[in-house]
């Protein structure tokens, strides 16, 4: 497979296909900030290394707690990453 497929898990619905380097970038850069930084849930579970499965209500606590974040810094640098994997 070439791409990565996210799936909304209340729905079945696909709601993002990104070429498999794009989602292994953004996925990547996800499950640092959710376990590394934040220490929260991200909502996202890799279920086969190309396809997401996505749980709504903790990816929206997971984006929530990353505005929040992003909010309260004032560190130039760490604004930059998060502004890439917040979009």
């Amino acid at each position: 497979m070439t791409s990565y497929i996210f799936t909304v898990t209340d729905t079945d619905e696909d709601v993002w296909e990104p070429a498999l380097a794009v989602g292994q970038l953004f996925m990547g850069g996800v499950n640092a900030l959710g376990s590394l930084v934040l220490k929260v849930p991200t909502g996202l579970d890799d279920v086969s290394g190309d396809w997401v499965q996505t749980d709504t209500r903790l990816y929206g606590e997971f984006v929530t707690a990353a505005l929040r974040r992003r909010a309260s810094t004032g560190h130039m640098e760490m604004i930059k990453l998060l502004d890439g994997v917040l979009p």
